[in-house]
């Protein structure tokens, strides 16, 4: 029996690296993020809840079509 994988609707950084990895984007990485957020606009920016940014699932499906 093999283990399913499942994510939350709002992923940290790492969560978010790791989630487009598993997608197979394999070279994805915490700074590919903030690249693709801060940078190029690609991604919408996070929500910021005290220090911590949370990017939503489906903002990163959506990226992965724009690809």
């Amino acid at each position: 029996m093999t283990a399913v994988k499942t994510y939350r609707e709002f992923l940290d950084i790492n969560q978010a690296s790791k989630y487009l990895q598993d997608k197979g984007f394999t070279s994805c990485t915490v700074q590919t993020i903030r690249y693709l957020a801060y940078e190029k606009g690609l991604l919408p920016r996070p929500a910021v809840l005290g220090r911590r940014a949370y990017w939503r699932r489906s903002d990163l499906d959506k990226l992965i079509e724009k690809l």
